[in-house]
């Protein structure tokens, strides 16, 4: 700002009454008086410490050239950063989305390329199963055969050590008779002596003396026995009975099975 000096006191040299000169045009350019600022402050010799636009009259002074490098280099390294960490979110958000995608598309692969093996395992499982029960099938009826055969050898044997079996065999089937007249029994021929020293208690469990006889046949199995009267017989030949024991193993198998099928029936309709 000028001073001003009172006429009593002037001043000793003369060119302290030179005011700054107001005389430019005010539509010099900015830049154009930055410079003729400097030339003023600093003579025409001043290094270029002052960048050009970075005076402000109404700051009443600019920032230097470190300044300014070192704001716009914070400035560069700030904006560098958060393009660093947003191209790291885009490139994190793509790797996920696509991680996603591969896993989904390689699952979906898998799948299909697997499908063939898995159906080919269940139609393999399919027929292990059913070569199974078919096994299981024909095992239990060679079982049953098997049990017959042994109990028709441990009976033969049994009536060679202990003939008077024929009698018990004798007595059971004509109590299963309604009509007791008239009964003729027919028994193998080595069961015959066995069978008339048997007639006199027959005749005491039936309560019947009446025509009670025997006779030999040869088709008759060695402890088995057919009745007859006259109203029906009663078939109780060893062969008979043990064909009887068979049907009913067969039979208990066969309720077995299809109880089996119904609940695997069920268990599929369920699944």
């Amino acid at each position: 700002m000028s001073r001003i000096f009172k006429k009593e006191n002037p001043p000793e040299n003369s060119h302290d009454y030179v005011l700054n000169d107001f005389t430019h045009d005010v539509d010099t350019p900015k830049e154009a008086r930055d410079t003729l600022f400097k030339q003023e402050k600093f003579g025409s010799g001043a290094t270029n410490e002052f960048i050009a636009g970075g005076f402000d009259f109404a700051y009443e002074g600019g920032l230097r050239r470190e300044e300014i490098l070192s704001k716009s280099l914070d400035e560069a390294e700030e904006l560098l950063r958060n393009a660093r960490a947003e191209v790291a979110a885009i490139e994190a958000k793509a790797e996920a989305d696509g991680f996603e995608k591969g896993r989904k598309s390689g699952h979906e692969a898998g799948l299909s390329e697997t499908e063939p093996l898995v159906n080919t395992f269940r139609e393999l499982t399919k027929e292990l199963k059913e070569v199974r029960r078919t096994f299981y099938e024909k095992s239990e009826e060679e079982m049953i055969h098997l049990v017959i055969s042994v109990a028709r050898t441990i009976l033969g044997i049994e009536l060679q050590e202990n003939p008077t079996l024929v009698r018990t065999v004798i007595r059971e089937a004509v109590l299963t008779l309604k009509a007791r007249e008239n009964i003729n029994i027919r028994v193998n021929p080595e069961d015959m002596a066995e069978a008339e020293e048997f007639k006199p208690d027959l005749r005491k469990d039936i309560q019947s003396s009446e025509n009670v006889s025997f006779q030999a046949d040869p088709l008759i199995t060695r402890g088995g026995c057919m009745v007859e009267t006259n109203i029906g017989s009663i078939d109780a030949r060893i062969e008979t009975q043990l064909e009887a024991i068979r049907e009913s193993f067969i039979k208990t198998m066969q309720e077995s099975r299809a109880e089996k099928k119904q609940e695997e029936g069920e268990a599929n309709t369920d699944a």
